[in-house]
């Protein structure tokens, strides 16, 4: 026998331990919760119902709303859409009706921000979050964490037992992010390659962004960009630390001693880009939140909690 064909059983059984490893629902369905309330959060002032009443001259719907025949809608329409997919937000929340909940959420969420690039917008932001909403939708998120779980326990049912159900909407939501990295990090050794780090290509972007002749994002925060950019190594070395981050991100999924160093200085990275260039990342960073171990988590805090109530009373001397 072949080493290739020995080793892939080996290979098999890895697939199946990265995907479908037992895992506690409750990782899931804090994940849920906080996801979902934290776009509720940043986005409860979304509105795009303004788009109803441009010109159709300006209509030029992306592939998917053309395949579904989706015309042009009216004001009111989207009006009535918004309402419903920001209720169904909340409802994902807090885990009531979790099933249709997410469901109505992922396809009223992806059609609104669908219309952005319909209009001829551009954002990086939305797509990732599209993903998480399908993986969250497709899975089992409300079995723990949630209303339903509450009632579900009021009626006597017992809790369920850890199951790969559990972790493969996380782990599908990290090879998505991993995904978007490293498609960012090859594009632009595609395109530059190391002269994205050896030129100023860096310091003419930060300058740019103070200076802009169209501005395509938010103003940044102040001028730091201007001080890096006077700095060339700094510049530079931000070049380089953005391109190795972007290419090795996959790495992420298979190493935990360099997930923590990789993940956070994603996170990092992005919300420097925010503070010193404008762009935004407000709900691209919400995805952050799948790869946190929150069941080790909720153990930790509650044995904490559980370690003061059982500690014995001080005693008051008596003279």
């Amino acid at each position: 026998m072949s080493r290739s064909i020995r080793f892939l059983p080996r290979l098999r059984g890895a697939w199946d331990r990265f995907w479908f490893a037992p895992s506690p629902p409750l990782n899931l369905g804090i994940c849920r919760a906080l996801f979902y309330g934290g776009i509720l959060a940043v986005l409860v002032r979304y509105d795009v119902s303004g788009f109803g009443g441009v010109s159709d001259a300006f209509w030029n719907p992306i592939w998917w709303f053309r395949l579904l025949g989706l015309p042009k809608p009216s004001q009111e329409a989207l009006q009535a859409i918004q309402w419903t997919w920001k209720l169904s937000l909340a409802a994902a929340c807090v885990g009531v009706s979790t099933r249709l909940a997410t469901a109505v959420s992922f396809l009223l969420g992806t059609y609104l921000m669908g219309l952005l690039y319909s209009f001829g917008g551009t954002s990086h932001r939305n797509g990732i979050v599209v993903f998480a909403m399908a993986s969250l939708a497709l899975s089992r998120c409300g079995d723990a964490f949630s209303l339903d779980r509450w009632w579900r326990a009021r009626r006597g049912l017992a809790a369920p037992e850890p199951s790969g159900a559990y972790r493969w909407p996380v782990r599908f939501v990290w090879v998505a992010m991993s995904c978007v990295f490293f498609e960012a990090g090859i594009s632009k050794l595609r395109h530059s390659g190391l002269a994205w780090v050896t030129s100023d290509t860096m310091t003419l972007l930060l300058v740019q962004a103070n200076y802009p002749l169209v501005r395509q994002a938010n103003p940044p925060w102040n001028d730091w960009g201007l001080w890096l950019a006077r700095h060339r190594w700094l510049a530079r070395g931000l070049a380089a630390e953005s391109l190795a981050l972007e290419t090795l991100f996959p790495l992420a999924l298979f190493s935990s001693r360099l997930r923590p160093i990789l993940v956070l200085g994603a996170l990092f990275m992005q919300l420097g880009i925010t503070v010193v260039m404008g762009p935004n990342f407000d709900v691209f960073i919400l995805t952050y939140l799948f790869w946190v171990p929150w069941d080790r988590v909720a153990g930790w805090i509650r044995d904490r909690l559980s370690s003061r109530s059982e500690a014995p009373a001080p005693r008051l001397a008596v003279r």
